[in-house]
């Protein structure tokens, strides 16, 4: 790393005495994030769904079945918050859970029909979303902003004891 490179993130070290909250890179991505789902919320109404379905549906749309706790760590959101959002998805007919075959204890989610159906649409409205917030970065910077936030995402998942 360069010594400009070293002296720039030193200036936004919250310990540093010239740190600067707009120039604190989770600061502005927790403001991005609030933006990204404020809009979002409510394309996502248009489409019927809310958050924490629509986050669901997406990960199922990847991996179909899912366990529940699965489901919950790659959405953020307690195991017993994403089990009654699973249950009322399965009263809409969106998902249906069933036992592990391995371990009673855990349960699969499986999208139905309908589910894919609302997964299609809901990629649809919530593509839009994507596309204004992308508007202006080229291919390599959309690829240094996923490997950055890849980087930080890994490094915070150890410990800082290490």
């Amino acid at each position: 790393m360069t010594k400009k490179a070293d002296a720039a993130l030193r200036y936004n070290d919250p310990a540093n005495p010239s740190f600067k909250l707009d120039d604190y890179p989770f600061y502005l991505m927790t403001r991005t994030m609030g933006e990204y789902y404020g809009i979002l919320e409510e394309v996502l109404k248009t489409a019927g769904v809310d958050q924490p379905r629509w986050r669901a549906l997406m990960i199922l749309g990847e991996q179909n079945p899912c366990r529940i706790g699965d489901i919950a760590r790659g959405s953020v959101i307690k195991l017993s918050t994403m089990t009654r959002i699973i249950q009322r998805m399965q009263k809409e007919g969106l998902v249906t859970a069933t036992p592990n075959p391995d371990d009673n204890r855990v349960s699969e989610v499986h999208l139905t029909d309908m589910g894919t159906e609302k997964l299609a649409k809901i990629k649809s409205v919530a593509s839009k979303v994507f596309q204004k917030a992308i508007e202006g970065l080229d291919e390599e910077r959309h690829k240094q902003l996923l490997e950055t936030l890849r980087i930080l995402y890994n490094n915070l998942r150890k410990s800082p004891y290490e």
